[in-house]
């Protein structure tokens, strides 16, 4: 019993057991604002799946640490619920919609570095209007920022870029005109 228990904080004070929480989500004025342009429009979120390949990670891995998704541990989930807020502050979110916006992830990676972190997110994204596809294209956004040798300083820095990197990712994509034109 000691030495599990001794183990287990060993282990909780070395960033390479440590277990993390991307931060929830919250909407950006600026996607809110881009989805208000142009005539209204009303959508719902499909499925988002998540694609399994190198650089999509989930859990993310940051020096050993594992940053899992709050949203039932599944980052196409956190790319969904994102979708979902942008859309409903907007006021264009309706789950009776026939336009239903899905999607698939592609990547999903942070990295903390030692002097810099980068961070990458890619999807493909689905317009479908009565079944119809008419939007079908894949999006991505980077990100960099500061990071430090110690991992106590890197880790919550890189934690703290998820959320804005998803923004980006959701910017990207309601910026486009044919995705708007989908809409309609």
């Amino acid at each position: 019993m000691k030495k599990t228990l001794s183990a287990a904080l060993l282990c909780g004070a070395l960033s390479g057991c440590a277990s993390l929480v991307a931060p929830t989500y919250q909407a950006s004025m600026d996607n809110v604002t881009a989805l208000k342009k142009g005539e209204p429009f009303s959508a719902k979120v499909g499925e988002v799946k998540s694609e399994k390949q190198k650089g999509n990670a989930n859990p993310i891995s940051l020096r050993g640490a594992r940053l899992r998704s709050p949203y039932d541990n599944s980052y196409s989930g956190y790319l969904a619920e994102a979708l979902k807020q942008e859309l409903s502050l907007a006021n264009r979110y309706s789950d009776s919609a026939d336009v239903e916006i899905s999607g698939v992830l592609l990547q999903n990676n942070l990295d903390a570095g030692l002097a810099t972190g980068i961070g990458k997110i890619e999807a493909r994204f689905i317009v479908t209007k009565a079944g119809q596809i008419k939007y079908d294209q894949i999006k991505s956004a980077q990100t960099e920022w500061s990071s430090a040798f110690a991992a106590m300083v890197a880790l919550p820095k890189a934690v703290e870029e998820y959320q804005p990197l998803v923004a980006k990712l959701l910017n990207n994509l309601f910026s486009d005109q044919s995705f708007l034109n989908a809409l309609k």
